[in-house]
């Protein structure tokens, strides 16, 4: 990736969609841990767990409530690691998007509906390098995924440990944006 894009510079992850219907939807139960921070701001803190170091961090968030609901509604955040930068937006409240987008000093990688493609869903990535762009196309099954995971870390000690520490990563950086 380096020798075509570059260094990364920034990235910015985008999940999140409108509110639904059912006000009694267990996404808005506080009583259950209901909130959209809990519920899909987590993809943020694992995709950045995943592509940056988070060890020493400085953070800047910002979580926030709807009147007439119990839980948190939607959310931001900055991350500085390095010589990077993240921002991160989630919420109940917004106009449906699932993206990733990496901005290096010699392209970008942009992807949509990122982390929820089902199953014959026609995912596209977009890579521009220069003047040069190039549209991937893919089908994945992020639910099969999901369930594929966890069958392989039951019966693997090393994957059951690298979860582990993986997900530790995520819970230490989830509660610094919590904070």
């Amino acid at each position: 990736i380096n020798r075509l894009l570059g260094d990364l510079r920034g990235i910015d992850i985008k999940f999140g969609f409108p509110l639904l219907p059912d006000k009694n939807n267990i996404r808005y139960k506080k009583l259950l841990k209901g909130g959209a921070f809990l519920d899909i701001g987590v993809y943020i803190c694992k995709t950045v767990s995943l592509l940056m170091n988070t060890e020493k961090v400085e953070i800047l968030s910002n979580i926030n409530y709807i009147k007439g609901y119990d839980v948190d509604m939607y959310g931001s955040c900055l991350i500085i690691s390095g010589n990077n930068s993240i921002t991160g937006s989630w919420g109940f409240d917004n106009n449906y998007s699932c993206s990733l987008d990496l901005w290096f000093s010699k392209g970008r990688l942009k992807a949509d509906r990122f982390f929820t493609a089902k199953k014959e869903f026609v995912a596209k990535v977009e890579v521009t390098s220069g003047e040069d762009k190039a549209i991937n196309q893919f089908i994945d099954d992020q639910y099969y995924n999901t369930l594929d995971e966890f069958y392989l870390t039951i019966f693997s000690k090393k994957k059951m440990q690298d979860n582990y520490i993986s997900n530790l990563v995520q819970s230490e950086l989830m509660s610094k944006i919590y904070e």
